[in-house]
């Protein structure tokens, strides 16, 4: 019965990376014919003004911090909460609307610092963020297929199906003891390492 848990979680994880690497090379594709800088609005077109706001974090660690942990928390919390009432279509959209935004935001932020800084800004804290998304997402989609669609209804679960084991089991016990702990470590990383890693090295140039 394990097994068969796992072998589900699994084939969810393999369906999860997929799509998040389709939206991602869409938003690839669609960026070299569509102008979609109305998801871009928020990053500056200078690289003074992406050093300030490095700096900026620098000098406001612990609220930065909070902050950072309260969105990713709300957003990771919000994936899981609504396939327990929509069904696994929803996982899907707001999934790939994260791959497709972050694309593009990666995209915008290389075409003003350059490539190479640009990993060095996110490669402390993007990591364990992606894989946050990931796994939450296919918890979500087990959630949605273990709950079953309502009857008579394409979008919604069967919400009558629900128990309290099945919270503790699937949402609780997953999310307080595996995804906000990984949230606490990418916020940290977020906010302490990949600023100095950024400042550190991009001085030096």
């Amino acid at each position: 019965m394990i097994a068969v848990k796992y072998n589900i979680f699994n084939i969810n994880v393999v369906c999860v990376i997929i799509t998040f690497v389709l939206s991602s090379v869409a938003a690839i594709l669609l960026s070299n014919f569509i102008d979609l800088s109305i998801f871009t609005s928020n990053i500056p077109d200078s690289t003074t003004t992406i050093i300030e706001n490095m700096c900026n974090v620098q000098k406001n660690t612990m609220g930065m911090f909070i902050k950072i942990l309260l969105n990713n928390a709300i957003i990771t919390f919000l994936i899981m909460g609504l396939s327990i009432f929509i069904y696994k279509y929803m996982t899907y959209i707001i999934l790939s609307a994260n791959g497709f935004i972050l694309t593009l935001q990666f995209l915008k932020i290389s075409s003003v610092i350059g490539l190479k800084n640009t990993m060095l800004a996110f490669c402390a804290h993007m990591p364990i963020e992606l894989t946050i998304i990931l796994l939450v997402s296919a918890l979500s989609l087990v959630i949605s297929i273990k709950l079953g669609k309502k009857p008579n209804s394409i979008f919604f679960t069967n919400f009558n199906n629900i128990t309290d084991d099945y919270i503790n089991n699937y949402i609780f016990t997953f999310y307080i003891k595996i995804i906000l702990p990984a949230l606490i470590l990418s916020a940290i990383f977020e906010t302490f390492v990949s600023p100095n890693l950024f400042i550190s090295y991009y001085t030096l140039i």
